[in-house]
């Protein structure tokens, strides 16, 4: 009689209903917010789904801190050391606070069984008792992880503790703690508090005064004739959200002493740099029946008898939609109504210089 167990059979559905439950919990929000934001005039109303959203998040942090204490470590391969022992089970308690675990079509818990004055935790199958032999194999950090459980003989267990006093004794070095300076402490702490008080700013700011932001968006679109040009002023609206965001990553990673995060942050921040330079610095232009491209360095020009098709797309953003020129050669340009002043009155002029019977796809309402 015996099991055996995965990382996956501790993790994997833990992981799944927190990290699903925090994403879908937190669009749902989103989604509330942005309904309040359109019918509510109150500011405390249409924050309601936020500290909702704050307080489901607290409560679920009661059931998952526990549990990642016990066997967060098994996340992290470099944390934990294999190892076997043998022996006598003493006692076997439930674990408080344990997750749910999907075995074999059966939903479990934990339980904590005691061998000599050692400690071990094992999803509970119900099968181990007090009082009997059994072999460990397990996961060996602050909390020992069972990762396979055989019952045996006497025999055996004399045989494995025999193995364990004869095998030579290899420490793993410790690592020495990283001691961050109280100054640094003091530096992450502002910039933590300011970038976290700054995207909630951001995004209130954002909700509440959502539809003065289209009506300028729109009004600076139409101010632009016979061409598209970059709308330097919205890039605000993005760039100020992630730099309060990359305060929060850089505060965690000072305070912590580890850096990593920062790698993730200078890979995603220079993909995003490179986008918005790429729409900072594209442009079209039509004179008569001339339409000039110009994408950085790159200058492509058409004549209207070119245009294989010109549409409305929508897309995530403050007004939701995004104009797409195709072109005989088979090449596209999109232009995000967001980033970009003179797309409506270019889609209009476009659709003069194209039958009514042509490809052209009416604009969306």
């Amino acid at each position: 009689m015996g099991a055996a167990y995965t990382i996956a059979d501790y993790m994997g559905l833990f992981l799944v209903y927190t990290l699903g439950s925090v994403l879908v919990v937190g669009a749902f929000c989103v989604f509330l917010i942005r309904k309040l934001a359109k019918k509510q005039k109150q500011f405390w109303l249409i924050l309601t789904p936020l500290v909702g959203y704050i307080v489901f998040l607290y409560l679920l942090s009661l059931h998952a801190v526990p549990v990642l204490e016990q066997t967060g470590d098994l996340l992290v391969p470099s944390e934990y050391e294999r190892k076997i022992t043998a022996g006598e089970i003493v006692c076997v308690t439930p674990v408080e606070h344990d997750p749910v675990y999907y075995i074999n079509g059966e939903i479990r818990g934990a339980d904590h069984i005691v061998i000599g004055e050692t400690t071990y935790y094992v999803i509970s199958d119900g099968l181990l008792k007090e009082g009997m032999l059994v072999e460990l194999q397990y996961a060996q950090f602050e909390n020992n992880v069972i990762l396979g459980w055989q019952e045996v003989s006497e025999d055996r267990v004399a045989m494995v503790l025999e193995e364990q006093l004869n095998a030579p004794s290899i420490t793993k070095p410790a690592s020495p703690p990283k001691e961050v300076p109280k100054q640094i402490q003091k530096i992450s702490h502002v910039l933590y508090i300011l970038g976290f008080v700054g995207f909630f700013v951001c995004v209130a700011v954002s909700e509440l005064l959502n539809h003065k932001f289209v009506n300028y968006l729109f009004a600076k679109d139409r101010s632009v004739h016979s061409q598209i040009v970059p709308n330097r002023i919205s890039i605000v609206f993005t760039i100020i959200p992630l730099v309060c965001l990359s305060m929060i990553i850089i505060a965690l990673s000072m305070r912590s002493g580890e850096y990593h995060g920062l790698l993730i942050l200078i890979v995603g921040g220079g993909a995003m740099a490179a986008i918005m330079l790429v729409e900072q610095f594209t442009y079209l232009k039509i004179n008569g029946q001339c339409i000039l491209i110009k994408k950085l360095w790159k200058v492509k020009q058409y004549c209207a008898a070119d245009i294989c098709s010109v549409m409305w797309k929508s897309c995530r953003g403050m007004i939701g939609k995004k104009l797409i020129l195709i072109f005989n050669d088979g090449k596209s340009y999109w232009f995000n109504m967001d980033h970009y002043m003179g797309v409506q009155n270019t889609y209009n002029e476009l659709k003069k210089h194209l039958d009514e019977s042509s490809s052209v796809v009416p604009a969306e309402e």
